[in-house]
């Protein structure tokens, strides 16, 4: 029998290799889970800066639907906007997007631990002209297009209320950028459609005019505040001076074309447009345009106001002078605060609608609105509140009812993605 203290035999070399091996395939074991601990890790920093990507451009999508970049006089979007820069009108709020963000993320919707330290995304907004008219190429998209008037061309330069928008983004380290097509979408805006409305109506001239309208408003009415049968409400000197005499009571608490959301809608267009002016439009202003806003005048206009020729084929427009809009792409001017007087023998085509401050402390149940001499309305005019409509001389009808002003009435909703032009481009571009 061998004794316990007999070291002869192979049992600690079996012992130590099986060590060996068992060390050696936890390890193995230990490198391989430590391996795809790294692939997840970058796994999710490349979706959080994908997911981060996307709220970057909903976000750009968004200040794009408020401020859009077109017209002669808007503002161009600035050549890039990005985490490190100041917010602005133009670019999207840098504290509400990554927590990294210098507001240290109170108000971020990115607040996950990846948003919360190397964080950082960049937006470029650049027309789709010249050869990125179908395709965005990022190594052209900061060159000079032809005609715009500023380089990169970051506004509407071609008018068709399309633009791209690149994104990029960085989180720890690992780099996303996308490019979508964002389109303008028009929001229908309802509006009476009646040929006037207003407190009350004055058709100051005296003369026959051989039994011809001075207002005709032939398949539509003229809508008031007042009682029509009152003789202060609808002031006529001639039975003939309107036609036909069909006239309606609004309701007492229909005091506004428009309520004050769509007029705030309808002035962020204007001033999208560059059709906006804060105060009087000079004498030789131009006041086509879908939409026009004017914030704040007591004017009289006469005939230097810039007009286009009159285009013919259209019953009972004027054909005394030019015209301010035309048949085909009528606009609505609208004159927030004040009074305005057209004389002159232009024709302003489209809706003529003066607020009268109804959105604010209200303004005058005086003559907000007159014409005169040979100036024509082709469409519509509207007067809120309590103020009044007064029409005086004329050689033409002054106003002349047509009814395709309204359909085009519209301000701006919001911008969405052209379908089948997101794409992700390379991480360098």
């Amino acid at each position: 029998m061998r004794r316990l203290r007999d070291e002869r035999g192979s049992t600690v070399v079996t012992a130590i290799v099986l060590l060996a091996m068992m060390m050696m395939m936890g390890l193995a074991t230990a490198g391989l889970v430590d391996g795809q601990q790294e692939e997840s890790g970058r796994e999710r920093a490349r979706e959080s800066s994908l997911n981060l990507n996307e709220g970057v451009l909903y976000a750009q999508a968004f200040v794009l639907a408020r401020n859009w970049p077109s017209g002669d006089g808007s503002v161009a979007f600035p050549a890039t906007c990005g985490s490190g820069s100041a917010t602005t009108t133009y670019c999207p709020n840098r504290d509400t997007l990554a927590a990294a963000g210098p507001a240290g993320g109170g108000s971020a919707n990115f607040t996950a631990a990846d948003y919360r330290a190397g964080a950082t995304w960049t937006t470029k907004v650049r027309d789709n002209g010249g050869v990125m008219e179908d395709f965005y190429y990022s190594e052209q998209a900061d060159v000079a297009q032809a005609g715009c008037p500023v380089t990169p061309c970051t506004k509407d330069h071609n008018g068709d209320r399309q633009l791209w928008v690149q994104v990029s983004t960085k989180v720890h380290g690992r780099p996303r950028s996308v490019v979508a097509l964002l389109q303008l979408e028009e929001f229908k805006e309802a509006f009476p459609t009646n040929a006037v409305t207003a407190g009350h109506v004055t058709v100051s001239n005296n003369g026959n005019h051989g039994g011809r309208a001075l207002v005709d408003i032939t398949g539509s009415q003229i809508a008031v505040r007042c009682d029509p049968a009152d003789p202060a409400c609808i002031v006529s000197n001639r039975t003939s001076h309107i036609q036909p005499r069909t006239f309606a009571q609004l309701p007492a608490t229909q005091t506004a074309a428009l309520s004050p959301t769509q007029l705030q809608r309808l002035k962020a267009r204007a001033i999208a447009d560059g059709r906006y002016f804060e105060s009087c439009p000079p004498a030789n202003a131009n006041l086509a345009g879908e939409v026009v806003w004017v914030e704040e005048c007591s004017g009289s206009y006469g005939s230097s106001l810039q007009t286009v020729p009159c285009p013919s084929g259209y019953p009972g427009l004027s054909a005394n002078g030019g015209c301010i809009n035309t048949p085909a792409s009528p606009g609505i001017l609208i004159w927030h605060k004040g009074t305005a007087k057209f004389t002159g023998n232009d024709t302003f085509v489209g809706l003529i609608h003066m607020a009268n401050d109804s959105d604010g402390t209200g303004g005058t149940t005086g003559t907000v609105l007159e014409t005169g001499g040979g100036f024509q309305i082709f469409g519509a005019a509207s007067v809120d509140g309590g103020g009044g409509l007064k029409v005086g001389s004329a050689g033409v009808p002054n106003i002349k009812f047509f009814p395709n002003v309204f359909n085009s009435l519209a301000s701006y909703g919001t911008a969405g993605l052209v379908q089948n032009t997101w794409r992700e481009l390379d991480a360098s571009g």
